[in-house]
C-alpha cells in the first residue's frame, strides 16, 4: 500500500456546508498527512498611522506547499485580526479574504490608528484543525512631520 493510499481526510461542518481537510500539493509519495496550516509570508516591519499598508497569509499543506482549496475544491477564507497591540488600537480594512490557487491571501488596505508594536494573527474560523497563527511584532509610528521654513 502506498503512502499516498495511507492518507486520511478529515470533514469539518462550517455553517452547514462541508469542507474537506486533504493534502493540496504535496506531489509524489510524500507522506504528509491532510491538515492545512497558515503562515504570514509578507508583514511590514514598519507602518505610518492611517497610510495603508498589506499582509499576505497563505495557507499550506504540512510540507508547506501553497493549498489555496482543499481536495473537495472547497475555498479556504482566512479571517484577520490583532494580537498583542496597544490597548485602543484599532485595525482599518478587510478582515477576511479567500486565498487563491496558490494559497495567498492578500489583505490591502489595512491601517493602524494608535502608535506602538503590533501583531496580528490570522486564522480560518470553524476549522479547528487549521491553528492560529501569529505575525511578528511590527511598529506603527505617526506620520513625519511637515515644517514650514519659510521664504
Amino acid at each position: 500500500m502506498g503512502a499516498r493510499s495511507r492518507l486520511r481526510s478529515r470533514v469539518a461542518a462550517i455553517a452547514g456546508a462541508s469542507l474537506l481537510l486533504a493534502p493540496v500539493g504535496c506531489g509524489g509519495d510524500s507522506g504528509q498527512d491532510e491538515a492545512v496550516q497558515l503562515s504570514f509570508i509578507s508583514t511590514p516591519t514598519t507602518v505610518i498611522l492611517g497610510r495603508p499598508f498589506s499582509v499576505v497569509v497563505q495557507a499550506q499543506d504540512r510540507s508547506g506547499h501553497g493549498a489555496g482549496t482543499t481536495q473537495g475544491g472547497q475555498l479556504i477564507d482566512i479571517q484577520l485580526g490583532l494580537g498583542a497591540s496597544p490597548t485602543a488600537g484599532s485595525l482599518g480594512g478587510p478582515d477576511s479574504t479567500i486565498a487563491g490557487s496558490d494559497g495567498n491571501a492578500t489583505f490591502q488596505a489595512l491601517t493602524l490608528d494608535i502608535p506602538g508594536q503590533y501583531a496580528l494573527t490570522a486564522s480560518v474560523p470553524g476549522v479547528a484543525a487549521i491553528p492560529r497563527v501569529t505575525s511578528g511584532s511590527f511598529s506603527a509610528i505617526a506620520p513625519p512631520s511637515l515644517v514650514d521654513v519659510g521664504p
